[in-house]
């Protein structure tokens, strides 16, 4: 007899937040995204990133394809003012990464906001539930209202991702 599988929502990835340096990013100034390749079809239903607004403001999450050449999705989150980094996550979202591709999870702030963001240095990889950071470097993106991609450099963010996954 075969019985159906079950479903979890769950936080499915998670590197922790034990970083050893931080960026800070200026309003108007170029954002930063993180690279997931996925070994297990995920129903992502939101993710967040360990950052901190001083002022508050706005960012704009992103998810990129794997050469970040086309922006996938995006969602402004209002951020409220903070002196110390906490995960902040994105509107609900219903987005599926597909098993043997890789994602790029971003995120720049608009030109009244800055963001200060840990990293870790080298760049660490973390691998949960088929879902693995890459130790590669991060990107950079600028242009808040039509997001480009400029370069890679070579740290790691902290990136949370939730979402079901068949068992």
């Amino acid at each position: 007899i075969v019985m159906p599988g079950h479903v979890r929502a769950d936080l499915l990835l998670d590197p922790g937040t034990a970083t050893n340096g931080s960026t800070e990013r200026d309003p108007g100034a170029h954002g930063f995204g993180q690279g997931v390749s996925v070994d297990t079809n995920t129903n992502l239903s939101q993710f967040a990133m360990f950052l901190n607004a001083p002022d508050g403001g706005n960012i704009k999450y992103m998810i990129w394809d794997s050469t970040n050449s086309t922006l996938l999705l995006s969602d402004i989150v209002p951020v409220t003012s903070s002196a110390t980094p906490s995960w902040i996550l994105s509107d609900p979202l219903s987005f599926t990464l597909n098993s043997g591709a890789t994602y790029y999870f971003g995120a720049i702030q608009d030109s009244d906001t800055e963001i200060d963001a840990p990293f870790f240095f080298p760049a660490v990889s973390a691998t949960e539930n088929g879902l693995t950071t890459l130790d590669t470097g991060n990107a950079n993106y600028d242009d808040f209202l039509t997001p480009v991609f400029t370069s890679l450099a070579g740290a790691a963010f902290p990136l949370q991702l939730y979402g079901t996954q068949g068992i």
